[in-house]
């Protein structure tokens, strides 16, 4: 199974009021197996959505820092 989360994202300076980024539809996804195939990413649903999750969180992070 695919877990697919879509989120939207911003990132603002607040001191200068002034937008930096933003995404509206921002992606994270992750496989799961309900059978325990070994190697098929998460082992239950709960898994995958913190795989996700851990990826857009990544994904986030490396497009606020990759201008510095």
């Amino acid at each position: 199974y695919k877990i697919t989360i879509i989120i939207s994202a911003e990132y603002e300076d607040r001191v200068k009021r002034k937008v930096l980024w933003s995404e509206p539809r921002l992606l994270g996804w992750s496989t799961y197996s309900v059978v325990g195939t070994p190697g098929s990413g998460a082992s239950d649903e709960g898994g995958a959505q913190l795989l996700a999750i851990q990826k857009l969180a990544e994904d986030i992070k490396t497009r606020t820092v990759e201008g510095w």
